[in-house]
This record gives C-alpha cells, structure tokens and sequence, in this order.
C-alpha cells in the first residue's frame, strides 16, 4: 500500500490504525469445506441444538486427541528480541532452535464441566485405529468419565476422525455410552465444534516448559503439569460457547467458525 501511494509505511500504519479504526488481524489456517459438507453440517448442527441445551454441556464429556513434541510454537511477528545487532540478539534468546526428529507422544484426552480426564498416552510406535480406539481409548474414557460425574448419566462427544467412525467405534459407542453422538450427527470437517481443537490443546501447549524436555518421560510429564495448571472457569467458558458455535454454523454453513477462544 506504501508502494502504490507512493508514502511510508508509518503513514499507512497510521491511517489503517487511526483516522479509519481499522484493527490489524494475521490471517488464520483453517481447513477447506467441500461444497457438499455445508448443507450437511447445517442440518446436523440443526440436531444438535435441538437435542443438546445448555444444561446438558454440564453432563457431556468432549474427547480428542493430538501429537505432542519436544518443539515448541512461537509466534515470529511476536516473539522479539530488542538488541543492538543480530549476534547480540542471538546472545539473548532469539535463535528458536528446532529438533529434526523431536521426542513426540499422542495424547488421548476428556474434557467436561468438572475437568479433565487424566491423559493418555500411547506407546512409541503404537497407532490411533478403530482397534486401538476401541479396545483400549473409549473403556479409558468412559472409565474416567464415570469418575468425573460420579456414575451419573453423561453424554459422549467426538470428531469425525476414521477411528472414531470405524464400525467398532461406533458399535462400542453406541453400546456403552447413555447418550452418544453417532457419526451420523456428528458435523464432518468441524474442528472449530471441538472445545480441545478450538482453544484448549493450544492452552496445554503454551503451558508446557518446553525447555526441560529431553525424553519422552518429560515430554509426558510436562503435558500432565499442563493440564493440572489450566483453570476450571476457563474450562467453563470454553465449553460455554459450544451451542454458540453450533448455531453460528447454522448462520454461516459456508466458512468455519472462529472466535475469542480459538
């Protein structure tokens, strides 16, 4: 814009900034929908909202899971160093040094309106499959679940990840779960439904001391740190808005959903 008004950049800044109250926002990775999931995710989001009040989030357990690494995120526009010269901001921290192969874990985990689950974690080299996910992950989840609401009925949520829509998933589902969100109703490519996916797995990550990490026993034991560190008001909140997204969905099936939590 400097270029094609022939002016500087700090006029442009202060244009955009001042005189037209204009915010600056970084673009955001989202993933694309296909044209045929966005009268689909309507509809089942149509289902959600009529089968689930906000009552009812206080009884639902939201499950995922995702890899973790040794390698922490930064954020290059906001991590800065102010120095005199590159070596002496080298000197000071701003080299952000990456492992080529990384300790890394997937980690299994519930949330509800009481907390969380205690997590998961696979073994090095076992696979997240309809197996796996059935055999060990779901009798995992439902057995914390039972803890965490004390043996009252409680409602199961999860994505549309493969092992969780394999038929023995599903059977397993439907068959030890009160209330259970089949992959039938469950809306397809909607990360931004998921609590973990649209803010609290970014929370765990910027909790972790990514520093102490050596092994894999600390790479576990950092993420286990993590989750005990995040308060239960923000998990409240997170969930809060659940319903909100689901009838966002409804207004704007064309694009994914994000807000202040993601």
């Amino acid at each position: 814009m400097a270029k094609d008004f022939k002016s500087s950049k700090q006029t442009i800044k202060r244009v955009l900034n001042t005189d037209s109250n204009k915010k600056c926002y970084r673009k955001i990775n989202v993933q694309k929908l296909k044209e045929d999931q966005k009268p689909i995710r309507k509809s089942y989001c149509q289902w959600i909202r009529k089968n689930i009040s906000r009552e009812k989030l206080k009884i639902m357990m939201f499950t995922d899971e995702k890899i973790f690494t040794q390698n922490c995120y930064f954020n290059p526009k906001n991590d800065v160093i102010w120095a005199d010269n590159r070596s002496d901001a080298n000197e000071r921290g701003g080299l952000h040094v990456m492992q080529k192969y990384p300790v890394n874990v997937m980690v299994g985990l519930g949330v509800t309106w009481y907390g969380f689950t205690r997590p998961y974690f696979f073994q090095k080299g076992e696979r997240l499959n309809g197996q796996s996910y059935s055999n060990q992950l779901l009798p995992f989840y439902k057995k914390e679940d039972d803890r965490l609401f004390q043996h009252k009925n409680w409602e199961f949520q999860q994505d549309g990840a493969s092992s969780h829509t394999d038929d023995k998933a599903q059977k397993w589902g439907k068959k030890n779960f009160k209330f259970f969100i089949p992959k039938e109703r469950w809306p397809p490519n909607s990360p931004e439904l998921n609590p973990l996916d649209y803010s609290i797995w970014t929370n765990i990550s910027n909790h972790r001391e990514y520093h102490k990490v050596k092994t894999i026993d600390d790479l576990r034991r950092e993420v286990e740190k993590a989750i005990k560190k995040i308060d239960i008001n923000y998990v409240r909140d997170v969930i809060n808005v659940f319903l909100r997204r689901v009838h966002s969905v409804e207004e704007h099936d064309d694009e994914l959903i994000i807000d202040e939590h993601s």
